[in-house]
């Protein structure tokens, strides 16, 4: 005689492990918000990086960030070694990580990621300009042009730990391309976005720049975070 009781009472308890299985809370421990700052941007890009990240489904988290960068960058003027030029850059984005690791629920293991930002950038420089004193020699002038929209994407990998049950550990690695409007800004002077056109080819990337990738100004390269934060809830 087959059991049927047994195979009932199996077929519920089956189910209802099953269930709970399927309703355990996203995210680590059922946190799903976290904050985030990257140590290296004050280093490479003189400036500042924060994030708030949103556990949405078990393997994805999407998230806002804010930085504000201010990296300098050197002129090529023999008879001015040290001159320098900044571009200062504001900007909002938004992230997405999709992790890797099917046995272990975002927010923990390797990921892949992408960045989309956008904001606006004013640039600091100085220009060669006639002495008005000595018509054969030059003096150097500074400048500034504001209101410059600006872009940029990332898209890499990464790698984030769980600490102590709320400090967050992660690091990235990966490409970085970032563009500058200048045509789009408040100043139309065609001299000096030429000018700006030539070190812009490093803004981007906070690692390594490998050069210009578009017609606007800006740069393509490598770019790394390392970042520490908190589980919020």
């Amino acid at each position: 005689m087959i059991d049927y009781k047994n195979r009932l009472l199996y077929f519920f308890t089956m189910m209802l492990f099953s269930l709970a299985m399927y309703a355990q809370p996203t995210g680590y421990q059922g946190k799903r918000m976290m904050f985030k700052t990257d140590l290296v941007s004050p280093l490479t890009e003189r400036g500042v990086h924060i994030g708030l990240d949103y556990v949405l489904l078990r393997n994805l988290v999407i998230g806002a960030d804010f930085s504000i960068t201010g990296k300098q960058y050197k002129q090529n003027y023999g008879s001015f070694p040290d001159a320098k030029a900044r571009i200062r850059d504001a900007q909002i984005g938004i992230t997405g990580q999709y992790f890797l690791n099917n046995a272990l629920p975002a927010p923990t293991g390797s990921y892949v990621f992408g960045k989309y930002a956008i904001g606006q950038a004013a640039v600091f420089g100085s220009e060669l300009i006639p002495d008005p004193t000595d018509p054969t020699d030059n003096i150097l002038r500074g400048f500034k042009i504001e209101d410059i929209p600006s872009r940029q994407l990332d898209i890499g990998f990464g790698y984030q730990e769980v600490v102590y049950g709320f400090l967050l550990l992660d690091f990235d690695f990966g490409i970085s391309a970032a563009s500058l409007f200048l045509d789009k800004s408040s100043n139309g002077d065609e001299t000096r976005n030429n000018l700006v056109d030539q070190f812009a080819a490093k803004h981007g990337p906070n690692l390594y720049s490998l050069g210009s990738w578009r017609s606007q100004p800006g740069g393509i390269g490598l770019s790394m975070h390392i970042k520490v934060g908190i589980l919020l809830f």
